[in-house]
Order: structure tokens, then C-alpha cells, then sequence
């Protein structure tokens, strides 16, 4: 009798401790990396040097969740954009949304922009 007391004890903490794991581990499992690209082609050399002034990379810093970002411009093609490395979609979608951002992207940008804007977003995967 004593035996099976602490075998159904052994089973309860065990599945107590495997639940626990598995609880513990979800955030990690919704909190996917993403990527996300944009580019555009901006609308002539008076427009790179507005572009320029507006300088991204100062909205950017010490966003939550931004892992890193890197701006390109091909100054023989006009195309302009980022590449940035995001802890979560999540995050990506708070900053996205705050006054910071709406402040110059699309709408100061769109005036400096000839054709449209691309952006995609893409979760990151492992590769091997």
C-alpha cells in the first residue's frame, strides 16, 4: 500500500514539473523572430538629402525588440530602404504603432518616394 502512495506522488510531481516546463516554454514558442524589409525609390537627389535629415536610425534606438536594423541607399539606382531583425512580430507591431514611427513613415517619407513602398515581413528560420 505504502509502495503505490508514492508511486501516484512520483506521478503527480512529475507531471506537475512537465506541465511547469511546457507553461514555461510557451512565450518562447509565440515570440518568433521576423524580418523586415523595406524599399522604395526615392523621387530624385534634393529628395535623398530630405531623406537624409530625417535620420531613421534615431527613431529606431533603444526600440524593444529591435534585435538590429541596417539602412541601404543605391545612390546609381535611387532605391533606399532597411533591413531590420525583430525579437517578435509583436514587437515589430508596438512599434509600428507608436507616435514615433507614424511621425515620418509613411507620411513624411511617401512625399520623397517615386512609385510605391514595399515593405514584407517574413519569419526567420533556422536553415539547417
Amino acid at each position: 500500500m505504502r509502495g503505490a502512495y508514492w508511486e501516484v506522488i512520483g506521478r503527480n510531481v512529475l507531471g506537475a514539473v512537465l506541465l511547469a516546463a511546457m507553461l514555461l516554454s510557451l512565450p518562447a514558442a509565440f515570440a518568433e523572430e521576423v524580418i523586415r524589409y523595406v524599399s522604395f525609390t526615392s523621387a530624385g537627389p534634393e529628395h535623398d538629402k530630405e531623406l537624409d535629415k530625417m535620420a531613421p536610425a534615431k527613431i529606431y534606438a533603444g526600440t524593444k525588440g529591435l534585435v538590429w536594423i541596417k539602412f541601404f541607399h543605391d545612390r546609381s539606382t535611387a532605391e533606399r530602404g532597411s533591413v531590420s531583425l525583430w525579437k517578435s512580430k509583436g514587437d515589430l507591431d508596438a512599434f509600428l504603432s507608436s507616435d514615433a514611427y507614424k511621425a515620418i513613415f509613411p507620411g513624411k517619407v511617401k512625399s520623397h518616394v517615386k512609385g510605391d513602398i514595399t515593405v514584407k515581413v517574413y519569419p526567420v528560420v533556422d536553415g539547417k
